[in-house]
């Protein structure tokens, strides 16, 4: 089932760990594109541009994310922000899959051929998002692995700052 979600703010959340997705706070300063990682609890993470995620719908379910106003995309099967045009490349559109049965606000993103997977380490903090074959349970409702899911959260960019 398509997940139709309004263009906006959002907040992600692996639900395996608890810890809040997006880029870390100091990063190096060069153009080079950013990683992605799961950041901290949302309990201790003070929300911020770097994990403030900005949901673009494209068309017939896909979307464009950004964090840190920057697109996210693929780069040898990690998730990474492309701050320059010439890593457009990179940048990916993703599909927002609703998955009910592991959550009210549970989702799955992928683009396809693979999806976001968080760590499944006993401390899964600052570990970058891997992009995976995701796997799915047959049984009645399809059940996911818990780092194949995240938790959404409409955000306000004013309140994040």
């Amino acid at each position: 089932m398509r997940h139709s979600l309004p263009e906006g703010y959002y907040t992600i959340v692996s639900q395996a760990s608890d810890y809040v997705v997006g880029r870390k706070l100091a990063e190096e300063f060069s153009y080079t594109p950013k990683a992605i990682f799961t950041l901290g609890t949302a309990a201790e993470w003070k929300y911020g541009a770097r994990s403030l995620w900005e949901f673009e719908h494209i068309q017939d379910g896909l979307y464009k994310l950004q964090v840190g106003s920057d697109p996210v995309g693929n780069r040898g099967g990690l998730l990474f922000a492309s701050l320059t045009k010439q890593d457009d490349d990179i940048v990916g559109e993703w599909r927002i899959e609703h998955v009910p049965q592991m959550g009210k606000d549970a989702i799955q993103l992928h683009d396809r051929s693979v999806g976001w997977v968080a760590s499944a380490e006993n401390a899964p903090q600052n570990k970058q998002i891997e992009l995976k074959a995701l796997i799915a349970y047959l049984m009645e409702p399809t059940r996911y692995l818990p780092t194949e899911v995240f938790i959404i959260k409409p955000a306000k960019p004013e309140d994040e700052q």
